[in-house]
């Protein structure tokens, strides 16, 4: 177990390093890796993943309820795999399936534990990696002022590749936070502080989906575990509401503002999403609206196919979208519905227990879950747990 344990602790300090190098995602030039001549270290995060998720299955195997689900799922990815007409298709597709289907093994209820205190020194790195986010941002923007270079946008990316994923890895490093604030760990004030530091990371990465998803989170949060605070945050909210309908800035510039993005571009990327979901479910025979049409491969499997279509490029940019495409609409709806009934069940243990499972939910419409490893490895952590550490 101890030699486990130090194996998931380097895998979660590591991860979110790892995921930084390769030059391919990097899309803006607020990101290091665009100073930095980096070789690609991807391939130390699919083999975590890939040791990681064996190590789940095979503690599946003295788990009926596990068990079973996780066997009719191979059939499909199987099944999948004959869409492949190469082994090295075969090969990427049954990887690239296993990024899709993170949601399945967290529906489940799949997880790997390790011991609470040392889960308290993951959390307190993971937010000096977002203080350290906070510091490159504005190293980078004082660069750019400095040799007169104008930028598009100002998201920011930290040590991140996309400003999306660094507000998805702030939020979810407050749920840990607050499950491990919740048996004591920290004080409240130390609380409210992480709290004012998630916030203003989230802002300067201007993601829409995340300051939506973080104001939910704090007001749930505070509703349930500290009225006091509820009370101040919702005053505060009704005076910012106020401040703003009576001023003359208009709501269209609270939100460039927010994101730091143009109002068209932000109406462009709001529709984005669900148009492509719509537009591929308008194009899918019926036998592809049974059994799906992709091979895993997801979006880069879609774009080749739009390519030689010669229509024009889209991203499917969900995990909603890429398994829609993979297994079909039914499949995904089986997925969220069942996400949802997990969530009641764990309700009654605890609202904080929900808390990873409303992120997933949420998040799956945003991007997809799959391409972020950090990700894929803090949702799979029990957080609640004491016991030592091992598979489950």
């Amino acid at each position: 177990m101890a030699m486990f344990e130090r194996i998931i602790y380097m895998i979660l300090v590591v991860s979110p390093l790892v995921y930084l190098t390769g030059g391919v995602e990097h899309v803006t030039p607020l990101s290091i890796a665009n100073y930095l001549n980096l070789p690609s270290l991807s391939f130390i995060n699919y083999l975590a993943f890939l040791f990681l998720f064996a190590c789940l299955i095979f503690g599946a195997l003295k788990d009926l309820n596990k068990l079973i689900p996780i066997v009719v799922l191979v059939i499909f990815m199987v099944a999948i795999l004959f869409r492949e007409n190469s082994i090295k298709g075969a090969i990427i597709s049954i990887v690239s399936q296993l990024l899709i289907v993170t949601p399945v093994f967290i529906l489940i209820g799949s997880k790997f534990h390790i011991k609470t205190e040392l889960l308290k020194k993951i959390v307190n790195l993971y937010l000096a990696y977002l203080m350290l986010s906070i510091l490159l941002h504005y190293l980078f923007l004082s660069y750019y002022m400095l040799i007169g270079t104008y930028l598009p946008n100002e998201r920011a990316v930290g040590i991140f590749k996309n400003p999306n994923h660094l507000a998805a890895f702030a939020v979810l490093t407050l749920i840990l936070f607050y499950q491990l604030a919740l048996q004591g760990f920290y004080s409240k004030n130390k609380v409210f502080i992480v709290e004012i530091m998630i916030a203003f990371v989230i802002y300067i990465a201007g993601s829409r989906s995340g300051q939506l998803f973080f104001i939910a989170l704090i007001l749930l949060h505070a509703y349930i575990y500290n009225r006091r605070m509820f009370l101040k945050y919702t005053l505060l909210g009704l005076l910012g509401v106020v401040i703003i309908l009576t001023s003359d800035v208009g709501i269209e510039k609270i939100e460039s503002l927010l994101t730091k993005r143009a109002t068209a571009d932000i109406q462009e990327a709001g529709n984005m999403r669900i148009t492509i979901l719509i537009e591929m479910l308008r194009k899918f025979s019926l036998p592809e609206l049974l059994f799906g049409k992709g091979s895993g491969e997801g979006t880069a499997l879609y774009i080749t196919s739009q390519a030689a279509s010669f229509e024009k490029i889209v991203w499917l940019d969900s995990n909603i979208n890429t398994l829609t495409y993979t297994y079909g609409p039914f499949f995904t709806a089986f997925i969220f519905i069942g996400l949802v009934v997990r969530f009641f069940y764990k309700y009654g243990k605890g609202m904080s227990h929900t808390y990873s499972l409303l992120f997933l939910m949420y998040f799956m419409w945003f991007f997809n879950i799959g391409e972020y490893f950090p990700i894929i490895f803090m949702l799979l952590l029990s957080v609640l747990n004491e016991k030592g550490s091992h598979c489950k």
